[in-house]
């Protein structure tokens, strides 16, 4: 029985088959130069049919027709979507949502965070979420408002609003809204996990009741990473009625409560822990003294201190300063 060949054969195996074998032979070659001639047109035609979509998705299809806002009490919809710099009949897919919402956050200082979205065929959705002030700085001409990410609101506010507390030592005078007061140049909050080093290169200093000599004022950048820690510790431990934060010293950090007590937090470090005493103290204060006024030393985060001292914010409208009472001093439990 003769050998089917398959494939490439020799010269020899070519002449050593009969006539039919050598018949079959060529067909299975040129069925097989068919196919793969045939698959090659198959992929040009089918890059070029891609390459057509692809054009005509940038070009004809696409195209956005509505844009909708949600979520907003402050703007119109109007606004929102004229701030958004969305063109309608701009291609879908040539949008940058990312550019959008960023532009968005930085032109309505209110709009704490937007999500620009796509919705097939052709409208584009932007979800928005307000913020609101929570921080405020007192600067000639008037206040400049933060919300609680230290992002700039508004400025030249002739009253404080009603709820926001009083920002010391932070320079928010070249920072425009929309902007935070440190980072501005591509407009977002600065990580945090540095604020433990940093407090704790600060902490050999803190005994000594203010900055080394020849030492350089923290730039606005440290300021911020503190803040956010600060504040955020606040929060977290329900600390109430915190009415001046006071950065002016970063080695001595200060929270006022109620415009009447000083609690003194030293450095950033152990700041849950000097928060928890603080509380503790200030309740037992409320419950003996009710309008006690004075100074809270936690900054050595194992005991508290409360004992005389006079503190003023500077903004004589805004706050009253702390008068004299007794002195008594509490340890952690």
């Amino acid at each position: 029985m003769k050998m089917k060949p398959t494939g490439k054969i020799t010269k020899a195996q070519y002449e050593a088959m009969s006539h039919s074998e050598r018949v079959s032979y060529q067909k299975k070659r040129l069925g097989r130069k068919k196919r793969q001639r045939d698959r090659l047109i198959f992929g040009i035609v089918l890059i070029f049919v891609c390459a057509v979509g692809v054009t005509l998705s940038f070009t004809v299809f696409f195209k956005i027709a509505t844009v909708e806002a949600a979520g907003f009490e402050r703007y119109t919809s109007e606004q929102i979507v004229a701030e958004s710099g969305i063109d309608l009949q701009s291609n879908m897919f040539m949008l940058s949502t990312d550019k959008a919402a960023q532009q968005l956050q930085e032109r309505l200082p209110y709009i704490g965070k937007a999500v620009v979205r796509r919705s097939l065929p052709d409208k584009i959705v932007i979800d928005v979420t307000e913020t609101a002030a929570a921080l405020a700085v007192a600067e000639p001409g008037g206040f400049t408002l933060l919300d609680e990410n230290c992002k700039v609101l508004e400025k030249s506010v002739p009253v404080r609003p009603e709820g926001t507390a009083l920002l010391l030592g932070v320079d928010t005078a070249s920072i425009l809204p929309g902007f935070y007061i440190a980072g501005a140049d591509d407009g977002n909050t600065p990580e945090q996990e540095s604020v433990t080093d940093q407090a704790a290169q600060a902490e050999t200093t803190e005994s000594a009741g203010g900055q080394p000599a020849g030492e350089k004022k923290p730039d606005n950048a440290v300021v911020l990473q503190t803040l956010l820690t600060v504040t955020a510790g606040v929060r977290d431990a329900e600390f109430a009625d915190v009415t001046a934060y006071d950065f002016s010293n970063m080695n001595q950090i200060k929270i006022i409560y109620q415009d009447r007590l000083t609690v003194l937090i030293g450095t950033a470090t152990n700041l849950e822990q000097k928060l928890r005493l603080a509380k503790r103290t200030i309740a037992d204060e409320n419950e003996k003294r009710p309008m006690r006024t004075g100074l809270v030393d936690v900054s050595t985060g194992s005991k508290a201190s409360v004992r005389n001292e006079e503190h003023t914010t500077g903004v004589d409208e805004t706050t009253e300063p702390v008068t004299v009472g007794e002195t008594t001093t509490r340890a952690t439990e």
